[in-house]
């Protein structure tokens, strides 16, 4: 069996574990791995983040290295010597008069064995041949039944041999690997639908079908919280026995001594900024436990919407001080709505409207998990305004340090939108100001250029 599970509690280095596999331990043994956080729970949500991850015109030339020398019709095979992208533009454009090379490249691909089954070498042709019209992939493009769409219906399974198949070859590695993060929502059975649980339960039978029968090497590597384990177990028991031999528990990381006496250095090293009393609070910015109206100024620094989840990033310094296990399992999906993990329970609120080209900017935004977060985001940012106007006296004066975000190419001005939510949440904005530039993704930048995003402090009066 080439499934294996790594299962434990939140903190227990299952994250760890995985990317260090995938950049210290595979590389070296020629395995191609590909490391996935969080996948939706479709069969199509992981080919969307494996291709786009490898990028339309790299994994166009690799069916093109294989299929095209089985190419019959005539074709001008001297541009291919000046680079792929120009041979696509010249060979491809639409007003060009030579046949549609669809068909004949679609039978190529069946000579060269990438597949036997006809529709997937139909939609592994089209791939190549309408790159110069779309040179990036869209996640609708794995949705089987949309326009367009690259993903023959019902034949997700064999489709998907065909795209390791090829990225085996034309990697030139000796096996691929799937290092998946913990399928999203798997563990969280309340909120588990049919229909989730349906595709869940498929998209991992095809998996262990695939690691087991496929014509080559193929290995899937799967963090699991217990929680999830346990669900997996009740929805398909025959499933998971599969499986169980090849389950590995984690036990709870223990803070490492030097660690932890290191933190508490730097409290002890830390001098007091000026005379007078301290007292910290561990409380929800979009509930503060404090009276109308009895402070003169608030600053702070909400969560960038950046998908970036803090409780693992300083699990151990929210563990040694004021979580256990559980609680900071809790804290993950109550948090800001700052990481597509979050859920949180949120007050009632009144009087909300979403900036006003929010939904004009997010809709360019491929992953409808990133929609959701980044409504959210603006959502919990308001209430925490509405907050902040309410235990502020007249006068009083508000600074949030926010950072914007950029998503499939699409800027969203975190700062501009939070002025206008602090507007409405009855505060005055006072000031926009722009404190440094800062760069976007390696991958955004790499497909959308280098558009340096702001970091500002807006700064706020209560009326």
């Amino acid at each position: 069996m080439k499934a294996i599970v790594i299962n434990g509690e939140y903190g227990s280095g299952k994250t760890c574990l995985l990317q260090w596999l995938h950049r210290d331990i595979l590389p070296k043994r020629q395995i191609r791995s590909f490391y996935f956080d969080n996948p939706g729970v479709q069969f199509y949500d992981l080919a969307n983040m494996l291709l786009r991850t490898i990028g339309r015109k790299d994994f166009a030339k690799f069916i093109w290295e294989l299929a095209g020398s089985y190419v019959t019709v005539p074709y001008p095979r001297s541009l291919f010597q000046e680079g792929f992208e120009k041979y696509l533009f010249d060979a491809f454009r639409p007003h060009r008069t030579q046949p549609d090379m669809t068909k004949p490249l679609q039978d190529a691909i069946l000579k060269a064995q990438v597949t036997t089954d006809e529709e997937i070498a139909h939609c592994l042709a089209r791939i190549v041949t309408e790159t110069i019209k779309q040179p990036y992939f869209e996640y609708r493009d794995f949705v089987p039944r949309s326009r367009g769409s690259v993903v023959p219906e019902g034949e997700e399974a064999p489709y998907f041999g065909a795209i390791l198949k090829t990225i085996l070859q034309g990697t030139s590695a000796k096996a691929i690997a799937f290092l998946i993060d913990e399928f999203e929502e798997i563990g969280l059975q309340k909120r588990l639908s049919k229909r989730a649980a349906h595709g869940y339960l498929a998209t991992l039978k095809r998996l262990i079908n695939l690691a087991e029968n496929a014509p080559f090497n193929f290995w899937i590597v799967l963090s699991m919280t217990p929680d999830a384990y346990q669900t997996t177990e009740k929805l398909e028991p025959s499933l998971v026995a599969r499986i169980a031999d090849r389950k590995f528990d984690l036990k709870p990381l223990t803070p490492e001594k030097d660690r932890v006496e290191m933190m508490l250095s730097d409290v002890r090293d830390s001098e007091p900024q000026g005379a007078g009393n301290w007292e910290a609070r561990v409380a929800d910015a979009r509930t503060i436990p404090a009276p109308d109206a009895s402070y003169s100024a608030v600053i702070t620094s909400p969560p960038y919407p950046n998908r970036h989840d803090y409780t693992r990033i300083f699990g151990i310094e929210l563990m040694f001080a004021f979580h256990g296990w559980e609680a900071n399992r809790a804290l993950r999906y109550q948090s800001f709505h700052s990481h597509p993990e979050a859920r949180p329970k949120r007050p009632p609120a009144k009087g909300y409207e979403a900036p006003k080209s929010l939904e004009r900017n997010i809709c360019h935004v491929r992953d409808q998990r990133m929609q959701q977060m980044l409504r959210g985001y603006f959502f919990d940012m308001y209430l925490c305004l509405c907050e902040v106007e309410r235990v502020c006296r007249a006068g009083g004066k508000a600074a949030f340090v926010v950072g914007n975000a950029r998503y499939d190419g699409s800027v969203i001005p975190v700062d501009e939108y939070s002025a206008e939510i602090g507007e409405r949440a009855g505060l005055i904005c006072k000031e926009i100001r722009v404190v440094r530039w800062r760069g976007n993704s390696a991958q955004q930048m790499g497909k959308y250029g280098r558009v340096a995003s702001r970091e500002s402090v807006v700064l706020f009066e209560k009326r």
